[in-house]
């Protein structure tokens, strides 16, 4: 089998990360264990065992200590506890001598309040309690070392023993008897929140991708944010994760080759100095670190990494625990998508897939109409889609038209119309620009953007991203494409003050730039040409395939078209796709009066399956009213339906040019229904 074939194959990449002053920087399939496990020593003359009674964690503790002692010993009771911000603290001990005398010593052991009571006026936070282990052992006199280091510990005892406490919630523990009086004041205020229990925001440490995600291979990827946590319990230990790393991933791969570069990114971080933190996973990676907050994760590709050539699945990452492998489940591993996929490279041509296969394919391969497509479904949300923004943007980007590079020597020659090295002079260029972006041109504001992103603005030392994102901007509010491409990056990684992360915008803006490039307009050009050719299947074709990506116009052409050849379209549709397209259209911010119109038409008729619907007639309406080319159009409409009074008022209201015209007419339709 080639390198090729080799790597053809399904990967089940599940990383499990030790405690950082254990295994810290390696990958592992396996896990810490939280307690030692504890060689008994069955075949000595001494020995040692607790008894506990109640092994409930409370306030005092009666625990049976049987021992032998062959020769003069010391005898050694501790308590360690696991608490919410530490392991292991030592929170009770206890050493006597012994002889060699059988005994049965009874010893009650007292804990912290804060790990037995509840909060009150003077225990003001109970702690979290994972589990109480408690040790006993022997350790001989004449073996002790005076002065050494763990001379009695108890992994030199002769014999030893331990036993777990289960610990109590802290909302479940009693109230402590204080011998102490309170003022009045205080004793009221304290009966007004003795019983409330807070409420903690519903959080937890998961990040989750379960649909799957195409990888071209090229500088894109899915860009995840974190945020500090509300809830102060997960807060605090993650801010002692920062020192104490404790965190766990679980990837599902698909991969078609192996990297061709140095590095192909699978998961990494990119802290807020653009540099590369932890966690960091390449095809081949090295090590890790770990502050997930101060920065972004990206899956995939960036501007600093290609991403893998392959498929992304299942994706799980704990922020702050170490699982095992036996807790994770595989939704892909199922034999769902992953066989289909495994079918399709092995050339079988009877495999009977769905549109979500070949998108995801045509998708890897870097074509534009699929990745807009999958970029517009998962932006809405459709057609079965998860809506994830974050993976809508990372399909956008990867659509965006290339753009000429400072790097690319050969073109940058090509284009200069010389042979020899290229000397710019940033001072004389910068003067120039600065004169041209007084002016109003959108290139020259750009490209003072650049100078300052890369360092190479006169007079300033280093890079200022602060500075050159203003300049995008003002770029990208002229029309300027590229500038229109970095402030949707800045939008997603949120990593500038100036530019806090927004979804919303990042999509919106990458999906603008996607759909200015000429091979989108080329195809509905060809889909309009077969129309006016009476081409009815060739315009069909290419309809579909611009309205996919989610392209209004070629939406409410498309519905159109279902409407003049009904018989042709429900050859190739499973559902009525004049609904379906014209209800996409009005979903669009530049949707047109005549689409919001027929909705209207509709709800107020009854369409198929979907009954009468005044309220949603009257708002789809009152929504083209306020296009001044419906106005006509819609007066008719109202006409039909409401009383010749309120007809008067609508038309008075709407000739006027009211602001308030939606909220008028669907209150008018709400009064007529009555």
């Amino acid at each position: 089998m080639d390198s090729a074939a080799a790597a053809r194959s399904l990967l089940g990449l599940c990383l499990l990360l030790w405690k950082s002053g254990i295994t810290f920087g390696r990958e592992t399939w396996l896990t810490t264990p939280i307690t030692p496990e504890i060689q008994r020593q069955t075949f000595s003359e001494d020995y040692i065992h607790l008894n506990v009674r109640n092994k409930t964690l409370q306030n005092s503790v009666g625990i049976s200590v049987s021992y032998f002692c062959s020769k003069p010993c010391i005898v050694t009771l501790e308590a360690k506890a696991s608490l919410e911000f530490r392991n292991t603290v030592l929170v009770y001990k206890k050493r006597w001598e012994g002889s060699r005398v059988r005994k049965n010593r009874t010893i009650s052991v007292t804990f912290p309040n804060s790990m037995v009571f509840r909060d009150d006026y003077l225990i003001k936070r109970s702690l979290n309690v994972d589990y109480v282990i408690l040790y006993a052992w022997i350790i001989h006199k004449e073996s002790v070392v005076h002065h050494a280091p763990r001379a009695e510990s108890y992994w030199r005892a002769v014999v030893q023993d331990y036993s777990f406490l289960d610990p109590v919630p802290p909302f479940e523990r009693p109230y402590k008897e204080h011998k102490r009086c309170l003022t009045w004041y205080t004793e009221q205020a304290w009966k007004l929140q003795a019983n409330r229990i807070p409420q903690c925001p519903c959080e937890n440490d998961l990040m989750e991708i379960n649909f799957p995600y195409a990888s071209s291979g090229e500088g894109t990827g899915i860009v995840k944010k974190f945020q500090k946590f509300k809830n102060r319990e997960l807060e605090a230990i993650r801010k002692h994760h920062l020192s104490y790393p404790a965190f766990t991933i679980s990837l599902w791969l698909y991969l078609l080759c192996y990297c061709e570069r140095a590095l192909c990114g699978i998961l990494y971080f990119i802290n807020s100095g653009e540099m590369y933190g932890t966690p960091a996973v390449f095809l081949t990676n090295e090590d890790f670190y770990y502050d997930d907050t101060d920065g972004y994760l990206v899956l995939g590709g960036s501007g600093y990494v290609p991403g893998i050539k392959g498929y992304f699945g299942s994706v799980k990452y704990y922020r702050l625990n170490n699982l095992e492998t036996r807790r994770f489940a595989h939704p892909f591993s199922n034999r769902d998508i992953s066989e289909r996929i495994e079918m399709f490279y092995q050339d079988c041509a009877n495999i009977q897939s769905g549109g979500l296969l070949y998108s995801l394919v045509a998708a890897q391969e870097g074509d534009r109409l699929a990745l807009m497509n999958l970029g517009y479904k998962h932006y809405r949300g459709v057609s079965n889609y998860p809506q994830d923004l974050e993976v809508s943007y990372a399909y956008y980007s990867d659509a965006l038209v290339e753009a000429i590079r400072l790097q690319d020597d050969e073109l940058l020659k090509a284009l200069a119309k010389e042979n020899g090295d290229i000397f710019i002079d940033y001072a004389k260029a910068a003067k120039y620009w600065l004169k041209a972006e007084a002016m109003g041109s959108p290139e020259a504001t750009f490209n003072l953007g650049v100078l300052h992103l890369d360092g190479l603005y006169p007079g300033t030392a280093g890079r200022n991203r602060t500075a050159a994102a203003g300049y995008f901007y003002k770029a990208a509010e002229k029309g300027h494409m590229e500038g229109t491409l970095h402030c949707s990056q800045f939008y997603i990684t949120g990593n500038l003050p100036s530019f806090p992360r927004d979804l919303e915008k990042a999509v919106l803006w990458a999906k603008y730039v996607a759909e200015k490039n000429g091979y989108l307009g080329h195809i509905i050009q060809k889909a309009l040409k077969a129309y006016l050719e009476l081409s009815w299947n060739e315009a069909l074709l290419y309809y579909i395939l611009s309205a996919e990506t989610g392209i209004e116009v070629s939406q409410t052409n498309l519905a159109h078209l279902c409407e003049e050849e009904p018989n042709l379209t429900k050859r190739y549709f499973a559902t009525d796709c004049i609904w379906k397209y014209y209800n996409f259209s009005i979903s669009q911010s530049n949707a047109p009066s005549f689409a919001y119109l027929k909705v209207g038409d509709f709800y107020y008729y009854g369409y198929q399956n979907q009954s009468r619907n005044l309220d949603m007639s009257a708002r789809m309406y009152a929504q083209a009213a306020l296009m001044e080319d419906a106005q006509q159009s819609l007066i008719q409409k109202v006409q039909r339906w409401l009383k010749e009074d309120l007809f008067l008022e609508v038309k008075t209201q709407i000739q006027g040019g009211q602001q308030n015209q939606t909220h008028l007419l669907t209150q008018m339709a709400l009064r007529r229904i009555q």
